[in-house]
């Protein structure tokens, strides 16, 4: 049974589960990619596990934080930033703020709109572009990949298309709750 709510939260909140486990090895955990890589960048320290999924969703994770989830036409639909997760809702982002106690975890939900969205958005753009112009000019190890082949076209190709234009959010992201 959840606990008490706080009147003086303005947000929606969601209780959810208190166990979650850590990501220890986010390229073994990515099993619905269909292809996927785990890149090494020396300079940072960064692991960086990108995937491509039957459906043509591509995910990059940037070690566990951030990371970001695009649908099959390049548009962001989720994103784990600083902690928080957001969810599209076609004009804005949910962003799901967990709240940890003995008992449970909770979501409290703030949705950003305006300049902080634009400001979000612009950091997803810098953050891919980045990692697009380490992988064009070979600053990344590929340590592991899907299959023999490290072909990387297919996510080279996405990063083009994804930054070609500003960051776009996907349509509403389906939920179980009616």
């Amino acid at each position: 049974m959840p606990g008490p709510v706080n009147e003086n939260v303005p947000t929606e909140l969601i209780a959810m589960a208190r166990n979650e486990a850590d990501r220890e090895d986010l390229f073994e955990e990515f099993r619905s990619a269909r292809i996927k890589w785990e890149f090494a960048d020396s300079a940072s320290e960064t692991v960086i596990v990108a995937g491509i999924r039957h459906d043509e969703r591509l995910s990059v994770y940037f070690n566990t934080d951030p990371c970001y989830h695009f649908d099959a036409e390049n548009r962001l639909m989720r994103a784990f930033v600083d902690g928080k997760l957001l969810r599209t809702h076609g004009t804005f982002l949910a962003q799901l703020n967990r709240i940890r106690t003995e008992q449970e975890t909770v979501l409290q939900r703030h949705d950003m709109v305006d300049d902080e969205l634009q400001e979000l958005l612009s950091d997803v753009h810098a953050n891919l572009k980045q990692f697009q112009e380490s992988l064009v000019q070979n600053q990344l190890t590929v340590v592991r990949s899907s299959d023999e082949e490290t072909d990387l076209s297919s996510l080279t190709e996405r990063l083009e298309v994804i930054l070609s234009k500003p960051i776009a959010l996907a349509p509403p992201y389906p939920t179980r709750r009616k």
